[in-house]
């Protein structure tokens, strides 16, 4: 980092018409690679942070901040972090509750470990299965993959809208009432 900003400063002194061949490719390179550095040690470290960022990626509305949203990311970062062994979340539909615990908890666990397997179970296979579709689409993402391509991939021939493998033996299986879960051994059971 400080070597990259003393060489742009000092190739700041030279008019760019003067540097040798590729120089500035090979700048705007390096630059490029230690934003997408940064930005990734910043996201990886605060769930809520990735969710400003993500939440536009999959979510067509606006973010609009509320103090419950930092609350529940902080929580789930403190499951993580093995701080909270088992969480209840209780608040009113139509508070993110959803998108924040099944879409981008899921993401950015894996960002940091993606041999994380996770269990989501829900009363209507249909809503388990969308939010298990959304959190695919934000792992295939341009932006998704842009800043952690190098850290998992997943699995081909285990990648369905209810059940998908990362190519670090992570999982993600999206469930309901009546449905497979015996035989199953998560780290995460929501």
């Amino acid at each position: 980092s400080q070597d990259l900003e003393a060489l742009h400063h000092e190739l700041s002194k030279i008019p760019p018409s003067q540097w040798p061949p590729g120089v500035a490719e090979d700048l705007n390179c390096l630059l490029q690679q230690h934003e997408t550095e940064t930005l990734r040690t910043r996201l990886e470290t605060s769930l809520y942070e990735y969710v400003k960022a993500a939440w536009p990626i999959i979510e067509s509305a606006l973010f609009v901040d509320n103090w419950h949203i930092s609350l529940i990311c902080n929580h789930l970062q403190a499951v993580t972090e093995n701080h909270i062994p088992k969480l209840l979340i209780n608040i009113p539909p139509g508070c993110s509750k959803s998108l924040l615990v099944s879409v981008f908890w899921p993401t950015w666990e894996w960002a940091i470990n993606p041999s994380i397997r996770f269990f989501y179970a829900s009363y209507d296979q249909r809503l388990s299965t969308r939010d298990s579709v959304k959190c695919r689409a934000l792992i295939n993402s341009p932006w998704y993959q842009n800043i952690w391509k190098d850290k998992f991939s997943l699995v081909h021939d285990a990648n369905q809208k209810t059940y998908y493998e990362t190519s670090a033996g992570g999982y993600r299986l999206a469930t309901s009432v009546g449905g497979h879960g015996t035989g199953e051994h998560p780290d995460r059971l929501v």
